[in-house]
């Protein structure tokens, strides 16, 4: 299961010094259980955490851009 302590620590020791520095710009959710982070880094570029917390399938989805929907998305 990736959502344990194990799981977590080590993914937190990945993307500490990729977040390092870095702004949050944005946060929203377009359904519901999900929640989007926008961080601008140091380099310029946008990295995206995608963190869906529903009850049959937890996870976390990196990825440098991410289509925003227009309708149904929330700040």
């Amino acid at each position: 299961m990736h959502n344990n302590y194990f799981f977590l620590l080590h993914w937190v020791e990945e993307i500490r010094p990729v977040l390092e520095n870095a702004v949050l710009a944005t946060c929203f959710s377009q359904n519901k259980d999900e929640l989007v982070l926008g961080f601008a880094l140091v380099n310029g570029e946008d990295l995206y955490i995608r963190a869906d917390l529903s009850q049959g399938a937890c996870f976390l989805v990196t990825q440098p851009t991410y289509q925003r929907a227009r309708a149904n998305s929330v700040n």
